[in-house]
């Protein structure tokens, strides 16, 4: 998760970075804000691929191992939901 870390402190540095300089050039703080975060977003994606592109593996590999323990352990509801299922089923079978 550090190329995580790293890629998010870029960015933030990024966007702070753009929101000063367009503070400087004398805009609103307002529209410095909101002017940085838009240019922070296109120069971050232009210029921070060596960093994005670790990022986005470490965290589609953290989201496929758990759904790999997800897949791995029975979900409690459903087989709570399927005992009642069979349950009734009994009970129609026995009345019938």
């Amino acid at each position: 998760m550090l190329a995580v870390g790293t890629y998010l402190l870029a960015r933030l540095g990024l966007f702070a970075a753009c929101a000063v300089v367009l503070d400087l050039l004398g805009a609103a703080p307002i529209v410095a804000l909101l002017g940085g975060l838009v240019i922070s977003l296109l120069l971050s994606y232009l210029l921070l691929r060596r960093l994005r592109v670790p990022a986005t593996a470490a965290i589609a590999e953290r989201v496929q191992a758990r759904a790999e323990r997800r897949a791995a352990q029975p979900d409690e509801d459903v087989l709570i939901e399927d005992a009642q299922v069979d349950e009734i089923l009994r009970e129609g079978d026995r009345q019938a």
